[in-house]
Formats: structure tokens, sequence, C-alpha cells
């Protein structure tokens, strides 16, 4: 069985998606779709290819790395992320 990527939903992601994807900004910098009161993607099961990290695995890395390898990738994204937004803590 294949491993899934193990989002926490932190929302951090929805933060940055409008960079990316500039189609999700909302107005305000932040994604269209996040909620923030609950800090959660309002569309997380029918999301966006960019936000699903393993369906753009599928889509467009498959052939370059493995699925392990993906992972480790977005995984050091999102602590990376997590400790920008901390303020380095």
């Amino acid at each position: 069985m294949e491993s899934k990527f193990n989002c926490d939903r932190c929302g951090l992601c929805c933060l940055r998606a409008p960079k990316i994807l500039p189609s999700l900004d909302r107005g305000d910098g932040l994604c269209k779709y996040f909620d923030t009161d609950t800090h959660e993607c309002t569309i997380y099961d029918s999301r966006p290819l960019i936000c699903n990290v393993d369906k753009f695995y599928d889509k467009w890395m498959k052939d370059k790395m493995t699925r392990e390898q993906w992972h480790e990738l977005n995984y050091r994204a999102c602590d990376k992320m997590k400790e920008d937004y901390n303020g380095g803590k």
C-alpha cells in the first residue's frame, strides 16, 4: 500500500498558496478557501492539485523521485514554514 502524506492541517500552506497560484488569492494574500477561524481549508477533500502532496506527486513527480523522497521534501518545507511562522523557535 502506498504511503500518504501526513498533513497536520496547520494552515500555513494556505498562507502561501496565493503566492504560487494567484487565482487562489481572496484579495488579502490568503487563500480564498482558508477559514481564518479554524485555520483549515474549507475544501480540503477537493483542494487544488497544487495543494495536494500525493496527487501532485502522482501527476508530476513520480518519474523524478520516490514517493518517500517527495514526502520528505514536503515535510522539510512544512517544518521550515512552521519555523518561519514561529519566529525561528
